[in-house]
């Protein structure tokens, strides 16, 4: 079943503040909502600090390499 509400963020280097943002959103009691993180293929640590996060309503995406602000915002 399809959630009613999909969160979107774009993210490029900028580990610390995405995964505290995504921390607080899965805090969150309701069930009913994705969270899509599109990590536009940073070269900090933001994939590692994402993959340590376990939650089914999150979904990382992640470029083998840079697609640029535009196309990373809208994947």
């Amino acid at each position: 079943m399809m959630p009613s509400l999909t969160i979107g963020i774009p993210t490029y280097n900028r580990s610390a503040c995405v995964v505290q943002t995504v921390q607080r959103l899965l805090h969150n009691n309701d069930t009913d909502f994705e969270l899509v993180v599109s990590d536009n293929a940073s070269d900090d640590d933001t994939a590692a600090r994402l993959g340590e996060l376990s939650d089914n309503r999150l979904r990382i995406i992640r470029p083998s390499e840079n697609v640029g602000p535009t196309a990373n915002f809208s994947t």
